[in-house]
This record gives structure tokens, sequence and C-alpha cells, in this order.
């Protein structure tokens, strides 16, 4: 089997965090590290299970031209180090560290969405972003494609493109329907998850509570702004949660109003734990709902929406118990953890292959 080593800028907590995660330890036998920018949740869970875990000091999320010099050196150390076979990096700053290095080893590349579509950056940045994969795309020797990014993948110049979607277990059995007028949202506290419009939900609609579980920058703010619209009270911050069972069985629906996703993992779980979705309408989210039947899409940014649909929700147990149980379908049939490590194990071997 091939040597895979797995490059990520942040070793902390969050979605692209949790998709190398499990490609590590579910394909342990083919993974040779885990490259990170910093030292956190992913690079102490990989090192528990004996998989070698390095952090890079200079792959950080910046465009600097030394800073990005010298984390490709680091990395070409690493690679002295540990001798993979295939490198696989994870989102653009860890492609521009790694990209020299495909001159001589097979480059697997996974965006987990493209900056340009998130409004959250200023557009100078989205721009630059479209550039510099454009002129990166030639390099990489297969682009995957989490969700249905992959079209507009080669049109910025990507040759292969596999369409390979998250995958996640199906727990047993589902967190159950709780009575009651909670809603969840499991994410990374930074800009652009759509928490101020969950918190202008409580704020239109008194009878209804939100828990979040998840930690970041903005935590301090969101507080102080939950305080400053009244609802403080009616919103608890768990921080990061290592069981969700408790969290998902607390509430009634899970809600992501996010400007941008790639395939994300705080709803694919919710849906696997069977809990209907209110999701924002962006690329990444619409695959994930079927309007109507495990749960809706709304307008990006429009929070009066999303609280007209949870009180569709709350208000209609039957209709909430049907949306919960296709949502389990739905993950059962198209969002399998097995089939996603045993596609990536396929496009790894056949690369690996192709080293002399």
């Amino acid at each position: 089997m091939p040597r895979v080593l797995h490059v990520v800028q942040s070793g902390d907590r969050g979605g692209v965090q949790r998709h190398v995660h499990d490609l590590a330890l579910g394909l342990s036998g083919q993974t040779c590290g885990v490259v990170t920018g910093s030292e956190g949740w992913l690079s102490h869970t990989v090192q528990e299970v004996g998989i070698p875990a390095r952090a890079l000091r200079h792959l950080q999320r910046s465009l600097d031209p030394r800073g990005v010099a010298l984390a490709r050196r680091e990395l070409t150390a690493a690679c002295d180090d540990l001798s993979p076979q295939v490198l696989h990096a994870h989102g653009i700053f860890a492609l521009l560290a790694a990209l020299p290095l495909a001159d001589r080893l097979p480059l697997v590349y996974t965006a987990h969405g493209f900056q340009w579509h998130d409004e959250a950056h200023p557009w100078g940045v989205r721009r630059l972003s479209l550039q510099l994969h454009r002129l990166a795309a030639r390099k990489v020797s297969a682009f995957i494609a989490v969700a249905s990014e992959g079209d507009e993948a080669r049109r910025v110049g990507f040759q292969r493109v596999e369409r390979i979607p998250n995958g996640v277990a199906l727990p047993e059995a589902g967190a159950g329907l709780a009575d009651t007028n909670t809603f969840g949202v499991a994410t990374r506290l930074v800009p652009g998850k759509g928490l101020v419009e969950a918190l202008a939900i409580l704020a239109a609609d008194p009878g209804l509570r939100l828990l979040v579980a998840g930690d970041g920058p903005l935590r301090r703010t969101l507080e102080e702004q939950a305080d400053s619209l009244g609802v403080g009270g009616r919103v608890d911050f768990l921080g990061w949660q290592d069981d969700l069972n408790a969290f998902y069985g607390s509430t009634f629906a899970y809600v992501s109003l996010s400007h941008k996703e790639g395939l994300p993992y705080g709803v694919l779980d919710a849906l696997a734990a069977g809990l209907p979705v209110v999701l924002s309408d962006i690329p990444g989210h619409r695959e994930l709902v079927e309007h109507g039947r495990n749960g809706f899409l709304v307008a990006h940014g429009d929070a009066k929406a999303a609280g007209q649909a949870l009180q569709r929700l709350s208000s209609d147990r039957s209709f909430r118990a049907a949306a919960g149980a296709a949502s389990r379908e739905f993950v059962r049939t198209r969002y399998a953890l097995a089939p996603m490590l045993e596609r990536h194990a396929t496009l790894y071997t056949e690369l690996g292959g192709a080293v002399r």
C-alpha cells in the first residue's frame, strides 16, 4: 500500500481536520503521517494511535512569499523524513506549500470549498484565491470534489477530478425527537458560519432556544451580541464536545446558515443522528437537503425564513419525525463513511503505483 502524507494548515478542530482525521485513522495502513501548521486536536488524536504528526512553524494562513517559501522547505524536510509516496494537501495554504514537491510525488488536492464563494473574505482575497488555484491546477494529479464543485474545478483548470463525498458513520440509533424548543449548530466560531443570523432567529422568536457546540475566536463577540439582542439567556455556548449525542438529543432541528461550505460534517452528523435541518441555500448545503422532506433550504442571510422553517418543524411532530427518518436514510445511502475511505484508498493505490 502506498504511503500517504496529509498536509493541512491547522491542527485545531474543524471540518477539514475532521476529514483528515477520518482518512488518517480509517486508512491507517496507508498513512505515513499528518503535517499541520499548528498543534491541536488533529495532531494529538492521530499521535494517540501511533501516526506521526509534525507541526510546521511556517505553514500558516498567510500568502507572505517568505513564509510560503519557508513552509515549503519545512514540508520538504518532513517528506524526506517520512518518505511518502503520495502527498494529499487539504486547503489552499497546504496546496501552496506542497506544490514544489509535485515534481517528485503525486499530489492530491481537496479544497473543501472555494474561498471565492465566501463573502466573508474581501473581494481581493477571493480573486487572488481563484488566480492561485488556476496557477496550481496543472501540478495537481487529482482534485477531490467533496461536494458539487467538480465542474467548477474543471473550469479552473484541474485535469483529473474525482467526486468523493464526505462520509460519516451512522449511529445505531438516532438521537430521537426531542419535544423541545431548542435548535442547535455545531461549528467553529469564526466569520462566515452564519452565527449572527442564528442569533437573529432568537431575537425574532422568544419561544426558541439555541445550543452552540464549538469554539473559536468569535465566541466572546457572539456572547456580547447575544446579550445586546436580549437573547443571552436563551443561547448556550457549550464549547467543543467530544461526544455530541447529548447535544443532538436535546434539539429538535439542526441549523446552519453558513456563507460557504464544502460538504459540512456538522450537517452530516446531524442528518445521521436523525435530525431535520434548516440550511442556507449555498453550494455544499444544497445536496444535503431534499426541501420539504428532510428539512428546508432558505435564502442566504434570511433569518426570517429560517425561523419560519423552524416553526414548521417544532409545531408538527409527525412531519418532524418523518424528516428525521429521511435524514438518516439520506446519509445511509449517499454519505456513509466506508465508501469514502474505499474510494480514497483506491485513488492512493493507483497514484502511488505510478511512482518509480
